[in-house]
């Protein structure tokens, strides 16, 4: 009797990857891919951007609603595509 062992494959560093190269990378058996520097990079830009057309806020309540909007956009973007 022959024992089948699955592997479940894991794109560590899947952040920064191409679109097709994630595409590519699913088709032969990735099955999780991390994308926690895209996540953090996109809530930052948002911080960045948010700063210099509001320099003088420091109230997070009003900082982080669009930085959490830019996090979903990605996730959304990515799930679609």
């Amino acid at each position: 009797m022959s024992a089948v062992k699955t592997y479940l494959s894991e794109l560590g560093g899947g952040s920064g990857n191409l679109d097709d190269e994630v595409t590519k990378s699913v088709s032969l058996g990735i099955c999780k891919v991390n994308i926690s520097s895209d996540v953090k990079s996109a809530f930052f830009i948002e911080c960045q951007r948010f700063f210099q057309e509001n320099s003088g806020q420091h109230e997070p309540n009003m900082i982080f609603p669009s930085c959490i909007q830019a996090t979903k956009k990605l996730f959304i973007i990515n799930l679609i595509s």
